[in-house]
């Protein structure tokens, strides 16, 4: 996972020639919500990172205080849940989908809802000008912009 700056850009790793996730000949990629079990959003983000899937996960820092220390911890700003981008082919799908802790795309009537790439702009707009607030994701190298 690679932080993103104050805009959103950030610095990606080379991502391997997986169907349908980017450089594939069908240009569209959307960003997606998936579902993740409690407390799997880091691991999961980690994991299609490793896939070569553009992941986006903002993060909130918070002071955790128990009787021996204080501790910076980064939890989700929403728990449960992570953002992929993906061109949404069946078989771009089944990759996500099979990812430990992940449970399903965010869907209505069984149809997965993509997430406006606006909505997603200004969500690192806000990450970047709260204090406490980061994303941490992933782009891959060859991802179409």
């Amino acid at each position: 996972m690679v932080s993103r700056g104050a805009l959103g850009k950030d610095v990606g790793q080379a991502a391997d020639s997986t169907p349908g996730i980017s450089g594939t000949g069908h240009d569209v990629l959307s960003w997606y919500a998936v579902q993740t079990r409690y407390r799997f959003e880091k691991k999961v983000a980690e994991q299609l990172r490793t896939k070569g899937v553009e992941t986006f996960l903002p993060l909130r820092e918070e002071i955790h205080r128990w009787s021996d220390r204080c501790k910076d911890v980064s939890l989700p700003l929403f728990p449960g849940y992570a953002f992929v981008r993906t061109d949404g082919k069946p078989d771009s799908r089944t990759l996500v989908l099979q990812t430990a802790g992940l449970i399903s795309f965010v869907s209505r009537h069984g149809k997965a809802v993509s997430v406006p790439q606006k909505q997603i702009e200004l969500l690192e707009l806000l990450l970047a000008r709260c204090t406490g607030w980061r994303a941490s994701s992933h782009k891959p190298a060859n991802a179409a912009l």
